[in-house]
């Protein structure tokens, strides 16, 4: 991944990192998965937005307050096949 100011781009799909969703992999605890997270075809961009989240599989089993709030564009948030209760 190549560092650009807040976004990585990963150069073969050109999928983006923000600094809201490093945020949210620290929160949730996730920082092992974020090539799956990044890779998935649920987490989708539109410009330098993420509109599209896929956090399915790994093994959430709670969610802080608040852990979602800078994710202003998000229109598509998937947390299937995980334990949250």
């Amino acid at each position: 991944m190549i560092p650009n100011g807040n976004f990585y781009i990963q150069t073969e799909n050109s999928i983006y990192m923000s600094s809201e969703i490093e945020a949210i992999v620290a929160k949730l605890n996730v920082s092992k998965n974020i090539s799956q997270i990044l890779n998935s075809r649920g987490t989708e961009t539109e410009g330098d937005k993420i509109i599209a989240l896929d956090l399915s599989g790994l093994n959430l089993s709670d969610l802080q307050s608040g852990v979602f709030d800078g994710l202003k564009d998000i229109k598509r948030l998937n947390l299937g096949y995980n334990q949250i209760t």
